[in-house]
């Protein structure tokens, strides 16, 4: 029996739970631009001290900014249309092909036991979350 997408996606959302992934899109570099730049000013104005200063208040501004911006990957997948669903699947599919996985239930088994298999898995996931839909993994 082939492997059926909606049981792939359970298990890449099982998979993504257990690896605690989340995403983003480009909070990271902003908080890093924010922190940055916090630092430089607060040197410019109170010399070594400001740096210091100047680097932790932007830090904790560019957390408290981000709070919300991240996001798990289960929901990624969750919210996801049947299409991109579908997209992902193949992904995954051509990844696992040369394993001779038939049904997902030698696929869950195989992902619990082997962990070069599992990054396999995971890196097709967080592949296609950067390539298609352009999240930061």
């Amino acid at each position: 029996m082939p492997v059926d997408t909606d049981e792939l996606m359970n298990i890449l959302m099982i998979l993504a739970s257990e690896e605690n992934l989340k995403v983003t899109v480009n909070e990271s570099v902003k908080g890093g631009l924010l922190t940055g730049t916090s630092a430089a000013l607060g040197g410019l104005l109170m010399g070594p001290v400001g740096l210091a200063v100047g680097g932790a208040v932007g830090g904790c501004a560019a957390s408290y900014m981000a709070a919300d911006k991240f996001k798990p990957v289960v929901e990624v997948l969750q919210e996801m249309s049947y299409d991109k669903k579908k997209r992902l699947a193949q992904a995954v599919k051509n990844v696992i092909s040369n394993l001779n996985i038939t049904d997902v239930a030698k696929l869950a088994v195989l992902l619990s036991r082997n962990t070069a298999v599992r990054k396999m898995v995971i890196d097709a996931v967080i592949s296609f979350l950067r390539n298609e839909l352009n999240y930061k993994v």
